[in-house]
């Protein structure tokens, strides 16, 4: 009987209160690991400024990745952020 495939609902980097610690301490490798970021992917941690890469190149695309996942770990972070 056939089965239909499906691709899974989960994320593919979740941003998790662990990695959002991580990021706060600066543990670049944690950040990685956590976001199950691949070895040839860049880190969140090296998409500051503007994309150094050539328009439609893989590192374009692994830096507009890694710019997505800096932007949430920031948000992340402001909103775990103790306020008083």
């Amino acid at each position: 009987m056939p089965v239909k495939k499906r691709r899974s609902k989960a994320r593919p980097h979740p941003i998790t209160p662990e990695a959002v610690l991580a990021w706060r301490t600066g543990d670049e490798s944690e950040v990685r690991t956590l976001l199950g970021l691949k070895p040839w992917q860049l880190s969140p941690f090296d998409a500051a400024q503007d994309c150094p890469y050539p328009t439609g190149t893989m590192g374009e695309q692994s830096y507009q990745l890694a710019q997505q996942l800096r932007m949430e770990l920031e948000v992340a972070d402001a909103d775990q952020a103790p306020r008083g």
